[in-house]
């Protein structure tokens, strides 16, 4: 294959996985306090807070138990359930003035996106056999769960990945849109080598 037709190859395959339609599900933040944090004084002062002690943090849930917080000890805070970047943003916000309001001094400057969650189609059913066989890291067990689980462990895009045999799938540990398009942009030659012969 030359180097034209290769490229060529590879822009249809990146236009290809951006037809794929999908949808995020919900997204995890991460921020840092700038300052060791009372677990106890957060704890006493914010109802229906729990403490982990196994990785010292407290646990709290806002937007009617939607969205989950852990703060640490450490002074890391991490958001877990947010529908949206606004809902992030609204969420520091609403831990701050928590913060603020219970006298746990505190600078929160910034925040950044760990992890984001997303479902979406491929457009034709998938032979699950034969991508269980296409795709290392990868496991099959139809009689105990009918998806296919991917984990791929390249250090520059790591996700996790279940697929259906009907092309559904849900992909995890990304930080934005356009770590998920590239996710779909590496999986599809292998996706479409599988593909369920129209009827």
């Amino acid at each position: 294959m030359t180097e034209a037709s290769l490229q060529s190859n590879q822009e249809q395959i990146s236009k290809m996985a951006r037809s794929i339609k999908f949808k995020i599900e919900n997204y995890t933040a991460l921020a840092n306090f700038d300052s060791e944090m009372d677990l106890g004084v957060i704890f006493s002062n914010i109802k229906n807070s729990n403490v982990r002690t196994t990785n010292t943090c407290v646990q709290f849930d806002i937007f009617n138990a939607s969205t989950q917080v852990k703060i640490y000890q450490s002074g890391a805070c991490l958001v877990i359930g947010c529908q949206s970047l606004q809902q992030v943003e609204q969420s520091f916000k609403i831990i701050s003035k928590l913060m603020r309001k219970i006298q746990q001094p505190h600078i929160l400057k910034q925040y950044s996106i760990y992890q984001t969650l997303a479902s979406g189609f491929f457009p034709r059913p998938i032979y699950l056999e034969l991508l269980f066989k296409v795709l290392q890291n990868s496991h099959y067990d139809p009689e105990i769960f009918p998806g296919l689980m991917y984990r791929n462990q390249e250090k520059d895009l790591p996700f996790h990945l279940t697929i259906m045999g009907n092309g559904s799938f849900v992909i995890g540990g990304l930080a934005g849109e356009e770590e998920i398009v590239k996710a779909i942009i590496s999986l599809l030659p292998d996706v479409q080598r599988c593909y369920c012969e129209a009827k």
